[in-house]
């Protein structure tokens, strides 16, 4: 996600680093969460590297859910709750235009 930040011509602005950091850990946790998804999806028996690969996408997530750090822990947290209300492509429009998270109180 970082580098698509950077490459990306919509972004050309110097992101906070708690609204960058908090969106790339959203993208993260996204795609941990999509994995464990498609985990549970899979009828067949898992294998012990199976196994090993989900209790360790669940160390991460939890992870990324109980940082407390202001910038990837708080930033996290403003972020996800952008995007479960509002969605990925808007969050990442809103912050386009307006160069801060939308205000979502919890």
């Amino acid at each position: 996600m970082h580098v698509w930040l950077k490459l990306n011509k919509s972004f050309p602005f110097q992101m906070p680093p708690k609204i960058e950091e908090g969106l790339c850990q959203v993208i993260a946790y996204l795609y941990l969460e999509s994995i464990r998804m498609f985990d549970t999806e899979d009828v067949a028996q898992p294998s012990h590297n199976d196994t090993k690969e989900s209790t360790l996408r669940s160390y991460f997530s939890k992870q990324i859910e109980d940082d407390t750090s202001p910038v990837y822990g708080d930033g996290f947290r403003e972020a996800y709750r952008a995007v479960k209300l509002l969605g990925l492509d808007i969050v990442l429009e809103y912050v386009q235009h307006h160069h801060q998270l939308p205000d979502i109180q919890s």
